[in-house]
């Protein structure tokens, strides 16, 4: 499962203000939620992992232990998910060939689940491949290379959703129940 083309970003960068704290560092099976998701993104080995923080920065690098990730740091990360994620893109390697996005807190989403969108990513490079649940796709979903600027200027709360709305055409949505499972309010901690 080696893809050395693809870069992943974890936007790892809210305040978690509906949960009442640190999604990123909620304990899921003896480790912190974004330590589980760093783990299962690695599993696919891809060329980089980009984690954004924000609030919370330095408890949530000095927490989790990855040395290959490379970490950047959102100031302005109260401005929205659009802003983490332009940000972190703008790290991305120039040899990517892709870039994926995985939140932070998708725990139920599994490396065979991160598999299959990349080999339908690599069996359609110029394409936008995204999880879908119901009607709706979402991340995890990867970006092809065209589309790396557009990312890179995304800002506000809305993350990358406006670039689906933009190229349906380019969209090849790959069924995954597991990537509608999150973690933001305490009702879901419990259900966690």
């Amino acid at each position: 499962m080696d893809n050395p083309g693809l870069s992943v970003l974890i936007p790892a960068a809210g305040g978690s203000t509906r949960l009442g704290q640190s999604k990123q560092l909620v304990d899921y099976h003896g480790r912190p939620l974004l330590q589980h998701v760093i783990d299962v993104v690695s599993s696919i080995k891809p060329l980089q992992i980009i984690a954004v923080t924000g609030a919370c920065a330095n408890t949530i690098r000095d927490t989790i232990q990855a040395a290959d990730v490379c970490w950047v740091h959102n100031p302005e990360w109260e401005d929205g998910l659009g802003g983490s994620i332009a940000l972190g893109a703008r790290a991305v390697n120039p040899e990517s060939g892709g870039l994926m996005i995985m939140l932070c807190d998708q725990y139920r989403v599994t490396a065979a689940n991160l598999q299959e969108l990349v080999e339908k990513w690599q069996a359609n490079p110029t394409h936008i491949v995204a999880a879908k649940t119901g009607d709706h796709c979402m991340p995890p979903l990867v970006f092809p290379p065209d589309l790396f600027n557009a990312i890179e200027n995304l800002a506000g709360t809305s993350g990358a959703h406006g670039l689906l709305e933009q190229h349906p055409e380019r969209v090849i949505a790959v069924p995954m129940e597991n990537a509608a499972f999150d973690l933001d309010t305490p009702e879901q901690l419990q259900n966690l």
